[in-house]
Parts: C-alpha cells; structure tokens; sequence
C-alpha cells in the first residue's frame, strides 16, 4: 500500500488560502491581529515563521489552536531541513 504524503507548506501559505476562501483582505485581517504589520507581511511572504504570539493571534482570529499553528510552523522547520 503506498502511503499518501502530507503536503507541508509554509504556514504563511496556509493563511493566505484562509483568507482568499474567506474573502478577507490583509487590511481587514491586520486591523484584527494584535502583530506588527511587517512581521504579517514577512510571514505571507513566507519571510518568517510564526512564534507563540502570533500563534496566539492567528487562533484569536482565524481559528485552530496556537498549538495547531506551531504545530504547522514545526513540520515546515523539519521539512525543509530534511529537504537540505
């Protein structure tokens, strides 16, 4: 049996997807999140990796848990070392 693999990409891409399906603009997410706007803009542009404050923020806001999202930050951390 094969095994399907899990695509892992960068949690940056994950809440750029939440926020095409949910029709929300960065604007409208910013004004919610309690995070600088250049730390939002590196971590869309996949410049930068989602720590517990903004883990706690995207839960706030977008929904999941901030263990779900660290979660997701960790396995795109060993993903692209493994990738190295």
């Amino acid at each position: 049996a094969r095994r399907v693999q899990k695509k892992i990409v960068h949690p940056g891409a994950l809440i750029k997807e939440m926020m095409r399906t949910r029709n929300l603009s960065k604007e409208r997410l910013l004004a919610s999140l309690r995070i600088e706007a250049s730390d939002f803009d590196a971590l869309l542009n996949e410049q930068r990796g989602i720590d517990q404050d903004i883990a706690k923020e995207l839960a706030r806001t977008l929904g999941m848990t901030s263990v779900e999202w660290l979660r997701l930050q960790r396995e795109f951390e060993n993903k692209t070392k493994q990738g190295r």
